[in-house]
């Protein structure tokens, strides 16, 4: 899993995206002084994307679409 998004923007900032993807701004990139500070900016949000998808599977057979509520 790598950064699978790049969004040109003076932001600081990585966050997860819907299907395992992780988004990061250009400002992260040019204010990480090397591969090290990025590394440990994003660890934290794989970090996120690794805990949502393995409780994916117990959450969604709780949701009704229909009435757009958990059960």
């Amino acid at each position: 899993m790598g950064v699978r998004e790049i969004f040109e923007s003076k932001q600081v900032n990585v966050f997860a995206l819907s299907g395992g993807k992780v988004g990061v701004y250009t400002g992260l990139l040019q204010l990480a002084e090397n591969d090290s500070e990025l590394a440990v900016v994003m660890d934290q949000e794989i970090g996120h994307v690794i805990a949502l998808e393995s409780l994916l599977p117990l959450v969604v057979p709780l949701y009704d679409a229909n009435r757009g509520k958990f059960q």
